[in-house]
C-alpha cells in the first residue's frame, strides 16, 4: 500500500525475515525505478527459500499497478511447494511464475527476455554466486537493477546454513557473495553502485546505459 505521499509502505515485508529492515526501502525504491523501464517488465528472483520474500515482492508489484511478470527460480525441492502454497494464488497486475532452473527460462517453456530487475538471494557460497552471475548479469536490461543479498563485508566468510548442498554432506557454507560480485568483470565494467550506503545486507547495482 502507498502512504499519503505516494511512497510504497514497508508493510509488504511484515512476516518476511529474508530482508534486513535497513534494506527494505532501497529494495522497494529499486522496484519503482525498474517499473519505469519498458522492455519486458520482467522481474526475477533467483533463490526464494520459504517464498515469504516472494509474497512481499508480488504484493509490492501489484500495488504499483504494474503489468509485469515476477519469475521465481529455485532448484531446491521444497521451493516449489512453498511457491505453490503461498504465491500461485495471488492475483493482480503482476503475473507470478516459477521455474526450477535457469535453462527452463530460455527453452520452450518460457519466452525469455532480459529482466529490468534481478535479485540473487539463493545459496550464498562463492561457487553458486559465480554461477548465478554467469547466467544472469549480462542479461539485465540497460538501466536495470541487480540486487544481491548477504553481499556485505560482515557476512563474508561466515558459515551460513544452506539447503542447496545437502547431497554433498554439507549443511553450512561459507558466504562468498561479496567476493563473487567483486570478481565479476561485468559488474565492475557495466554497473554502478546504487544506494548501497543505505543498505545493510543487500548490495544494489544499476546497469549503465
Amino acid at each position: 500500500m502507498k502512504n499519503k505521499t505516494g511512497v510504497l509502505s514497508l508493510d509488504f515485508f511484515k512476516g518476511c525475515s529474508s530482508f534486513h529492515e535497513d534494506d527494505q526501502r532501497p529494495i522497494l525504491d529499486s522496484m519503482q525505478e525498474a517499473s519505469k523501464i519498458d522492455p519486458g517488465r520482467l522481474f526475477v528472483q533467483v533463490g526464494i527459500g520459504d517464498a515469504r520474500s516472494t509474497v512481499s515482492l508480488i504484493r509490492a508489484l501489484n500495488d504499483l499497478g504494474l503489468e509485469c511478470t515476477l519469475l521465481s527460480i529455485d532448484s531446491h525441492p521444497s521451493a516449489k511447494f512453498a511457491w505453490d502454497a503461498l504465491c500461485s494464488g495471488l492475483r493482480g497486475p503482476c503475473l507470478p511464475r516459477f521455474r526450477e532452473t535457469f535453462s527452463q527460462t530460455i527453452d520452450g517453456h518460457f519466452s525469455f527476455y532480459g529482466p529490468s530487475w534481478l535479485m540473487i538471494s539463493g545459496c550464498p557460497c562463492y561457487q553458486c554466486t559465480r554461477s548465478h552471475l554467469k547466467d544472469w548479469v549480462h542479461r539485465v536490461a540497460l538501466d536495470g537493477f541487480l540486487l544481491m543479498n548477504k553481499a556485505n563485508e560482515g557476512s563474508e566468510g561466515v558459515l551460513i546454513p544452506s539447503p542447496y548442498h545437502r547431497e554433498e554432506g554439507r549443511v553450512d557454507v561459507r558466504c562468498g557473495v561479496l567476493r563473487g560480485a567483486e570478481s565479476a568483470h561485468r559488474i565492475r565494467n557495466e554497473y554502478e553502485p546504487w544506494h548501497s550506503d543505505e543498505c545493510r545486507m543487500m548490495k544494489i547495482w544499476r546497469r549503465n546505459r
